[in-house]
């Protein structure tokens, strides 16, 4: 793709710095990006996510930024890293000025609202309906949001995105490995196609003593407070004011704390009874995160958060505002955490020797060679390497973790990627965390465990992507899912605060909590069902489709054509101009294809009688084809005098739209070309010649258009767009945005700072012309005139 779009750009002669290109990727695939783009004959320097959120070297930190600005084509491997707008990296993408800007993930996007909108900064607003924006950003501030309302606009800006989007599931890779299995081979020409999966559980085998204990631990957290997580003053945001009571805040917030406190003691027992231990006391074996709970609360005793005055303190916890009552507050919560770790103590290790187990019984016993197995936190993991170590002293352990460092990412995968000839090595096992998730190929492997039971189907589709590859060397892979019981299961309340992201994000988000929060139990999650979701939103979680799926669907047995007739036609390269079908239909309509140029895409245009507005979006021309054409004779009617007048009145309207046609980006910047260009022509210092000049490309800017006359209007938005980039870097340098900017932001600035009458007439010495509108429609059905 990214070879495509270079060698238009110097198809068409409008390459700037050499159709500099700007690569963003993640470390571990910077290498693999380096070979391809090589073997494409691209000369592309690939720069690792790192250091968009913050590098020591000042110097590289400048020279990414300088690449950001200046390329002219961009591209983001693992794009749903940067819908956070307050990261680094995300900002940091937004300054980009790019012409073209290619998002790359295998990973769908979340459903909220923020995701969407940072999505459509990067890819640039003005690329967007204006009115379907402006009607989000008005109803982001309205106070009291109907959730109704709300799915409305989310549901508009996904249809918005899915314009721009080229989607094939696996499923759909397959459909073609199907239809031409010799051209998808590997490197070593061995046939490629994605394997099978095989859903399967296996019983966490706590033992009854571990069940009564993990009951007692979950009934002591009944009784924490979360005071911990409160730790920075209480304020109902500006925005918020008109929705919500300071004391409704402070409810959420001391719920939302309690909650999390609750969650982290039992996602961390989930994982191992070290885990949890460490989670509370801290360690000094290296892989513990922090020094404990324990300590945050004894060091942080006596010194309350605080809150917004406009409360009164009998409305409150003590503890929020006075320092003596958080002080024995924080010690009493101390108390709880000691007696949850004096538990854990006397709990057996039934559960992670059964996990270890498990591990060695798909190699020893199952035939598999490699197994990959994921927990979130490094510190079970190392424990259940020296487990593994005990009973199967012959298989090798490897874990891979994010502080591990970086090389045992490349150790891994040159071991575990396919190789010409697939010699018998040691058996593997691979014990991962979460960091190892993405952005690494594994295709030896053939089963992965999940160890703990995460409830995000983004991060199990992650997990399972490491093997799941289409060059894969097996038919069919296993995916494991533990089975807890019930004292130890993923619990409804754990799963919501697990789709919020972090415990973090769920703290600083000052958002109203969910109402089944508050209450003092919640019931335990049934692993199938998790597993079930991921199985039936495997294509379509994140409702935004392929943008050519509406004409997709016009092929096959519930289509218009049969495939065999569809590849005939595309492999065909015939000599016909233009193919012209007459159909009878009381209603009269007409359907035009136009001809993409060398660097644009075709156009689908739809007239209706008696309506004004013509359609343009395949998938309401396609489901209009599909209504008016199912069941329709094949042969065409012979054309008479009085569908050649109808005809000529529909090629009118056509023509005169040809601006219309364009991409939106492209309609803004003439837009405001005429804009700008009308202010110019009030400075009275401007010579005869030099107002006569702007005055006539403001006619031309505001001419009719005719089909005798076709002014290739995508050349001059482009000259324009090159014209205004100085203004633009000029704003972006600014540093007064953390957002993407539209073409209307700088129009002030193009006004204030006029561009140089010399500059416009050099890049615009005359008018483009471009073939006629009519001579570029290779396909047209209109109704025979009645």
């Amino acid at each position: 793709m990214l070879r495509a779009v270079h060698d238009r750009i110097w198809k068409k002669g409008r390459a700037r710095n050499s159709a500099y290109t700007t690569l963003i990727c993640p470390p571990g695939v910077q290498h693999n990006w380096l070979k391809e783009t090589a073997l494409q004959g691209l000369q592309i320097q690939p720069y690792s996510q790192g250091l968009l959120s913050g590098s020591k070297d000042k110097g590289i930190a400048q020279l990414v930024d300088l690449s950001l600005k200046q390329s002219q084509i961009l591209c983001v491997d693992e794009a749903h890293n940067y819908l956070n707008e307050s990261s680094n990296r995300t900002r940091f993408l937004l300054r980009n000025m790019a012409d073209h800007v290619i998002l790359q993930t295998a990973t769908p996007i979340n459903k909220g609202q923020s995701d969407l909108l940072s999505l459509i900064n990067i890819l640039g607003a003005d690329n967007f309906d204006p009115a379907g924006i402006k009607a989000f950003n008005h109803y982001l501030q309205k106070p009291n949001k109907d959730p109704a309302l709300k799915e409305e606009h989310l549901k508009k800006l996904k249809k918005e995105i899915s314009r721009f989007t080229i989607r094939r599931t696996k499923s759909d890779f397959n459909a073609l490995i199907d239809r031409s299995p010799l051209e998808y081979t590997d490197e070593y020409q061995r046939p490629c196609r994605y394997p099978k999966h095989n859903p399967c559980s296996f019983s966490t085998g706590e033992s009854d003593q571990a069940i009564s204990i993990a009951e007692e631990i979950r009934s002591l957290t009944q009784r924490l407070t979360g005071i911990g997580y409160v730790e920075r003053k209480i304020a109902l945001p500006s925005h918020l004011e008109e929705q919500f009571s300071t004391k409704e805040l402070i409810d959420w917030r001391l719920a939302i704390a309690r909650a999390a406190a609750i969650y982290q003691i039992m996602s961390h027992l989930r994982s191992s009874r070290k885990a949890a231990l460490a989670h509370i006391q801290g360690g000094t074996d290296g892989h513990a995160d922090h020094k404990g709970v324990i300590h945050k609360l004894e060091k942080g005793a006596g010194q309350p958060p605080g809150c917004d005055s406009a409360i009164s303190e009998n409305d409150i916890p003590a503890w929020i505002h006075n320092p003596e009552a958080h002080k024995a507050a924080a010690l009493e919560e101390r108390q709880i955490y000691l007696q949850i770790c004096q538990l854990l103590g006397d709990m057996d290790s039934s559960r992670e020797s059964t996990k270890a187990r498990l591990l060695t019984d798909l190699i020893r016993q199952d035939g598999h060679s490699i197994v990959l197995a994921f927990d979130r936190h490094p510190i079970t993991l190392f424990d259940l390497k020296a487990r593994i170590a005990e009973i199967a002293p012959g298989i090798e352990v490897i874990v891979g973790t994010g502080k591990v460092g970086s090389n045992i990412k490349v150790r891994l995968e040159k071991r575990l990627k396919p190789k010409r000839n697939e010699e018998d090595e040691k058996p593997l096992i691979v014990l991962c965390s979460d960091a190892m998730s993405e952005g690494l190929n594994f295709q030896r492997a053939s089963a992965v465990v999940n160890l703990d039971m995460p409830s995000v189907v983004r991060l199990l589709e992650q997990r399972v992507g490491r093997i799941d590859r289409m060059n894969s060397l097996h038919e069919s892979i296993d995916v494991y899912w533990p089975n807890d019981s019930k004292a130890f299961a993923l619990r409804s309340d754990d799963k919501l605060i697990e789709r919020h992201g972090t415990v973090e994000t769920l703290l600083g988000s000052n958002v109203p909590l969910p109402e089944f929060l508050k209450r003092q139990d919640s019931e335990p999650e049934d692993y199938r069902s998790i597993v079930d979701e991921h199985a039936k939103h495997a294509d379509d979680w994140d409702e935004i489709g392929d943008a050519f799926a509406p004409i997709k669907a016009l092929i096959g047995d519930r289509g218009l054509i049969d495939p065999e007739q569809y590849e005939q036609i595309a492999k065909h390269d015939c000599g016909i101009q233009v193919q012209l079908t007459i159909v009878k239909d009381p209603k009269s309509w007409a359907f035009f294809c136009i001809k993409g140029s060398d660097f644009s895409a075709p156009k689908w245009v739809m007239f209706e009688d008696g309506q004004k507005e013509f359609l343009t979006d395949f998938e309401q021309i396609s489901q209009k084809l599909m209504e008016r054409l199912k069941g329709v004779p094949d042969q065409s009617e012979p054309i008479d005098p009085d569908t050649q007048m109808v005809l000529d009145g529909y090629l009118d309207r056509v023509s005169s739209m040809e601006r219309t046609l364009l991409p939106k980006r492209k309609q803004v910047a003439l837009s405001e070309m005429g804009i700008i260009l009308a202010a110019y022509c009030k400075d009275e210092s401007l010579s005869h010649i030099d107002r006569e000049y702007l005055d006539f490309w403001l006619r031309v800017l505001s001419s009719p258009l005719t089909r005798e006359a076709s002014i290739d209007w995508s050349t001059i938005a482009d000259r324009w767009l090159d014209l205004i980039r100085p203004h633009w870097y000029a704003e972006l340098e600014s540093g007064r945005r953390k957002r993407a900017i539209l073409l209307k932001d700088i129009r002030s600035r193009l006004i204030e700072e006029p561009i140089p009458i010399q500059r416009i007439r050099a890049e615009l010495h005359a008018i483009p012309q471009a073939k006629a509108i009519e001579n570029r429609i290779v396909a047209c059905i209109i109704t025979k005139a009645s």
